[in-house]
């Protein structure tokens, strides 16, 4: 999935330059010319960077605020364009990682954008679920045995389908290959499951060695889709 700016300006002069810089490294940009749109946004959708114009949007601040209170955006790195000095530490103070002042060309966004790419994209693979079908067996307290099917795993945990209903609470141990041959196991707590076939897992005790070699295979992975999606070239 690609990332996502947010870009709330009404200078369409500065949500050009964002939209080129963004689409040259594989992001997709959302313009919004007003505050009331934006805070709408911002409640309903996951941006990977936010950019906010306090030159010319009205409650710049409470829009920041949204941002940073927000479970879904809170961790969004936040360009601030603010040109005087009284926009410039609203902005600080609201917790923008950038701030940026006019005059702005091409290059400055580009920097920008280069500068924060790397932290947004360990954010992104911070909550990745590499989606994948896996045997994986589960050996119950009174050791009774499970097989299902994984359809997603992380670095925390994995959703599975099973003919066999699981109860939220319950530990389990848990074993599956991994592609490459690599065995995992862990011993896994039920975190939900719907009665349909379908439950949520949680690492609650994995080996070091195998943690890691876990997180090497999602890297794997994480990277693998970011660079099957081409960037596009400078003009």
């Amino acid at each position: 999935m690609q990332m996502q700016a947010l870009v709330v300006t009404a200078d369409q002069w500065l949500s050009s330059l964002f939209g080129k810089a963004s689409t040259e490294i594989g992001m997709e940009a959302q313009i919004i010319g007003d505050a009331e749109l934006a805070l709408n946004e911002v409640s309903r959708s996951k941006y990977d960077t936010v950019v906010l114009d306090f030159d010319t949007v009205s409650e710049p601040s409470q829009v920041l605020g949204v941002v940073r209170s927000s479970r879904s955006n809170r961790s969004a790195v936040i360009f601030a364009v603010a040109t005087d000095n009284a926009h410039k530490k609203t902005a600080s103070q609201y917790g923008a990682n950038f701030l940026l002042h006019r005059p702005i060309d091409i290059a400055q966004v580009r920097r920008g954008l280069a500068a924060a790419k790397g932290f947004m994209l360990g954010e992104r693979r911070r909550y990745f679920r590499c989606a994948v079908e896996l045997v994986v067996l589960l050996a119950r307290s009174d050791s009774e045995r499970v097989q299902c099917t994984s359809m997603n795993i992380s670095s925390s945990g994995m959703g599975i389908k099973t003919a066999t209903a699981l109860t939220p609470g319950e530990r389990l141990n848990a074993s599956c290959m991994l592609p490459g041959g690599v065995n995992f196991g862990a011993i896994v707590k039920v975190i939900w499951d719907d009665r349909h076939g379908k439950s949520g897992l949680h690492f609650d005790s994995v080996p070091p060695d195998l943690q890691s070699k876990l997180e090497t295979w999602l890297d794997s992975q994480f990277y693998a889709e970011r660079i099957s999606t081409p960037l596009r070239q400078r003009t």
